[in-house]
């Protein structure tokens, strides 16, 4: 599924480098395997999930998978976590904004 969906996502970037990739996956999917699948057609570029109920759609769904490949020569995109970010996550916790 989750490759199937990575590679209809990936059709017609005429060669362009991945800058990111966005998932939105119901927690329904074996989520470790849907996301093995869209890194093995994706390669190194950067994941950001999230469940379904952030889909971008124009109808109610369920059960779903959406994979949105962003690719530009003009995008450059960094993932970096703090320190208290980190902490917070290890005990379970939201991080405070300001913390960042």
């Amino acid at each position: 599924m989750g490759a199937e969906a990575a590679r209809q996502a990936v059709t017609g970037l005429d060669g362009l480098s991945l800058s990111a990739v966005l998932v939105f996956a119901s927690v329904r999917y074996d989520l470790e395997a849907l996301l093995q699948g869209i890194h093995s057609v994706t390669g190194e570029a950067i994941v950001l999930e999230a469940t379904t109920a952030g889909e971008m759609c124009s109808a109610s769904r369920q059960g779903t998978v959406l994979v949105v490949a962003l690719a530009s020569p003009h995008l450059s995109v960094w993932v970096r976590g703090g320190r208290a970010y980190m902490q917070s996550l290890a005990k379970g916790g939201l991080p405070a904004v300001g913390a960042l």
